[in-house]
């Protein structure tokens, strides 16, 4: 969600508010940012066409062992949310169900809560 000045809104971990948050925000596991911009020194053509590829892919900053840690003390907690997010968005049909078998296929895969 943007306020009137444009800003991004973020929540306590950096990531945008606002939206369908799907797991990977509602269950944070690192911080995704869009906002990198191409080289200021390319021609304008150039430029114009990496800022859309660089909004588009953006960038992840994993969180460290610590956060993680805080966040989700052991695997069943982390399933747990996981769980809890992937319900609601099947629930609201914003998930398929075969989408939400993978989300929670990986997050019983992940390192997360180990």
């Amino acid at each position: 969600m943007d306020d009137v000045a444009g800003v991004l809104s973020r929540d306590a971990f950096g990531n945008v508010t606002g939206g369908v948050r799907l797991p990977a925000l509602d269950v944070p596991t690192a911080r995704y940012d869009s906002t990198n911009v191409a080289d200021p020194g390319l021609s304008p053509l150039l430029r114009s066409v990496g800022n859309l590829a660089c909004r588009l892919s953006g960038s992840v900053f994993p969180f460290d062992d610590p956060t993680l840690a805080a966040l989700y003390p052991d695997k069943n907690a982390y399933l747990a949310k996981v769980r809890a997010s992937v319900r609601r968005l099947v629930n609201q049909g914003l998930l398929l169900r075969a989408d939400a078998a993978q989300v929670l296929l990986e997050a019983q895969r992940s390192d997360v809560g180990r």
